[in-house]
């Protein structure tokens, strides 16, 4: 075969050949399932426009949000300290005059097992006193 003739017979086309052409190509076109996922025309008219795109947040525009955000943060744990430290400092003054009355009260207590001592013994001391003078 001549080149020409080669050339000719590529051209030729069989029923296998065409067979064959088209099942490659049936592999190509789109699945049921392909066509279930396709934009639907509702879904085209509900794309973002150009408009919409250029309304849309810049990276500057969320770094400023961001910025923001921290700041406001910050100033809310700086209050949150602050009136946690006024709570605690009020829960702390009236701790310590609770501290106080108790040690006042152990004081007391302890002025108090002094004399106790000294009571209990009255009885003995006032008769031996008494003893004294009458003996005299």
């Amino acid at each position: 075969m001549t080149k020409a003739s080669t050339k000719k017979s590529n051209k030729v086309l069989t029923e296998a050949r065409v067979r064959k052409i088209v099942k490659e190509e049936i592999q190509h076109l789109a699945t049921k399932d392909d066509i279930k996922n396709m934009a639907t025309k509702d879904d085209i008219k509900n794309m973002a426009t150009k408009d919409d795109i250029k309304n849309m947040a810049t990276k500057d525009d969320i770094r400023r949000l961001d910025n923001k955000i921290w700041m406001t943060e910050q100033n809310f744990d700086q209050k949150l300290d602050d009136k946690f430290r006024h709570y605690m400092d009020m829960i702390l003054r009236s701790q310590d005059k609770v501290v106080k009355e108790l040690a006042d009260m152990r004081d007391e207590f302890d002025t108090m097992v002094g004399y106790r001592d000294q009571l209990e013994d009255h009885e003995t001391r006032i008769e031996s006193l008494e003893s004294r003078v009458l003996i005299q």
